[in-house]
């Protein structure tokens, strides 16, 4: 899920209104007349937005103070609005875009600060079919960006490149829906895309427009589906009808998957949230069948600066939910891999692969987590090294400290890490994990305490 902007202002003076006239003396007698005349014009005349400079650079130290090497973009969500809005700054543009929950709609804005123009595309999925296409030239101004939106509604040719002709006629009237509530979820979001500025990207000198400011962002459009609960979770289990979380979680994935399969299996991506290491991180919510329910957070990361596989490092978390007629279990594993290499075409493995797994009986994590002692107590820990023949072997149990390390000095951009490093680095990281899983299921109407997960105190 995700997408861009670019912001800048171009401004026509009003001089030229003046001089043309000031090249013919008028008649005396039309002076007064003349005079009216050009009054009302000037009071008639918009200027045209232009960039402010200030505020742009102002978010472009911003923007730079946040980025990483592994990561460029930066997101914003607003709470109540499916999916969520990436930006970033390039040569001279700003890109804003928004993208939805499950990829249903995406619109992007490409804002070249130095011509003050800017390059609009969008994509709506109907099924297997896509109404998607860009601005011919790319020189939409900055204070037209709402008649472009008019102007993919009613597939202006003259106006956009489009790419795929007939889903238009097959789905006019889900689009003429559509493209307001998109369009208004990028204005909503784009109000908050710097709260720690004070303003938003219009600030910059975009003009939305007002067209499409009263269509509510909350609206779900064609193609995405709601998924109300309507039960008491107490514990992972209706107090009014019994039924369990993990048979509810499995509906309700299936509710909302867009490629639903034939087998048992369902999985969506979970929404994402600014609880997020990443833009580049996503949760996947999955189920194997009833009595069953995964959350999985998984995050990249990028050690090696010209972006070769070996530099390729990942960390994940995963939480496995399981209920029966008789009980409730639950498990959380943690694992941090390097050291990628390749074991067959389009294949790869990881040299190096660093696991914790935690089990609650009765669900509370908060307890396992109420300090980093209690952690190390309850954490079942394993460092598996991978021989020549595929095969992960324990090293923690038989090897010492400086044995291991001489192993990860053998490779590039790994880095060892001791028992008590890697408690370290998941006591620094649990919260991260658990809040994005919490997020993630938004659009389930559920949250992990009502499955009887509990992972801060306050819960």
């Amino acid at each position: 899920m995700k997408k861009l902007i670019s912001v800048v202002l171009s401004g026509a003076m009003l001089a030229s209104v003046f001089l043309c006239g000031c090249n013919t003396k008028p008649a005396e007698t039309e002076t007064e007349e003349t005079t009216t005349e050009a009054t009302t014009t000037v009071a008639e005349t918009e200027p045209e937005a232009h960039i402010d400079p200030d505020k742009l650079k102002a978010v472009t130290d911003y923007y730079e103070s946040k980025i990483t090497d592994d990561h460029s973009l930066l997101s914003v969500y607003m709470d109540g609005v499916r999916g969520g809005c990436d930006y970033y700054i390039s040569d001279g543009r700003f890109y804003f875009s928004y993208d939805s929950f499950q990829g249903e709609s995406q619109l992007t804005l490409s804002i070249d600060t130095y011509t003050e123009s800017v390059d609009v595309s969008f994509m709506l999925y109907y099924g297997d079919a896509r109404y998607y296409g860009r601005s011919n030239d790319g020189v939409v101004k900055l204070d037209s960006v709402e008649a472009f939106i008019d102007d993919i509604i009613s597939k202006n040719s003259s106006a956009i490149d489009i790419y795929e002709e007939d889903a238009y006629s097959d789905n006019v009237d889900k689009i003429k829906a559509d493209i307001p509530i998109v369009y208004a979820r990028l204005i909503a979001i784009a109000e908050k895309a710097f709260p720690e500025l004070g303003f938003g990207v219009e600030d910059l000198g975009l003009d939305f427009g007002d067209k499409y400011r009263n269509v509510d962002p909350k609206t779900l459009t064609s193609e995405e589906k709601e998924v109300k609960n309507e039960h008491k979770f107490v514990n992972g289990v209706c107090e009014d009808c019994g039924m369990k979380w993990v048979d509810y979680y499995y509906e309700a994935i299936g509710n909302i998957d867009r490629h639903p399969s034939d087998s048992e299996w369902h999985s969506i991506y979970g929404q994402d949230s600014a609880s997020m290491f990443s833009l580049s991180d996503y949760v996947q919510c999955s189920s194997y069948g009833r009595g069953d329910a995964e959350l999985y957070y998984h995050r990249s990361i990028m050690k090696d600066p010209e972006s070769t596989m070996a530099g390729a490092h990942t960390e994940d978390c995963r939480l496995y939910i399981k209920q029966d007629k008789k009980s409730t279990t639950s498990s959380v594993v943690f694992r941090y891999e390097e050291g990628m290499y390749s074991v067959g075409q389009g294949i790869v493995d990881f040299k190096f692969s660093y696991y914790m797994r935690v089990e609650a009986k009765d669900g509370d994590y908060s307890k396992i987590f109420e300090s980093k002692e209690s952690l190390k107590k309850n954490a079942e820990l394993y460092l598996f090294v991978t021989d020549d023949d595929g095969v992960g072997h324990d090293v923690w149990s038989s090897k010492k400290d400086d044995e291991i390390k001489k192993m990860f000095d053998e490779l590039d951009f790994t880095v060892y890490f001791t028992k008590d490093e890697f408690i370290d680095m998941i006591w620094e990281h649990y919260s991260v994990f658990f809040a994005s899983m919490d997020n993630a299921i938004v659009w389930l109407d559920t949250s992990l305490a009502d499955a009887g997960i509990k992972w801060k105190k306050e819960d």
